[in-house]
């Protein structure tokens, strides 16, 4: 017969063995190693359109900012020649986009075309 402490040293063993087992591995996400994504350029378009509109507009409700208004405008949009940012460097404009302060869009420095087509 197996006594408890017998049974909660085992699930105890299990639940480590488990957590061992199923953590992250060297080279995950995250890692320096990671290989950089191309970024979409009709999704960014979007997105950069839409919270420069939200930012210029004091981040209220305008309907001129809706998705759908902006996504023709963006419909086959590419970067420049030459120019292929990451998903990090284009997520980092939309992310300085999405806080409010004082600095005008177009000083965003995260947005600016030498930041975007710079290498990683």
């Amino acid at each position: 017969m197996t006594t408890p402490t017998a049974i909660a040293t085992r699930l105890a063993l299990g639940v480590i063995v488990f957590v061992l087992l199923a953590g992250p591995t060297p080279g995950a996400v995250g890692s320096c190693g990671e290989e950089a994504v191309d970024a979409r350029a009709e999704q960014f378009c979007i997105d950069k359109k839409y919270y420069t509109c939200q930012r210029e507009n004091g981040f209220g409700r305008d309907p001129t900012c809706e998705r759908e208004a902006i996504f023709d405008n963006c419909l086959g949009h590419t970067f420049p020649a030459g120019c292929s940012p990451s998903e990090r460097q284009t997520d980092a404009c939309i992310n300085a986009l999405q806080q409010p302060s004082g600095i005008p869009t177009s000083a965003i420095v995260e947005c600016q075309e030498a930041t975007l087509c710079a290498p990683e």
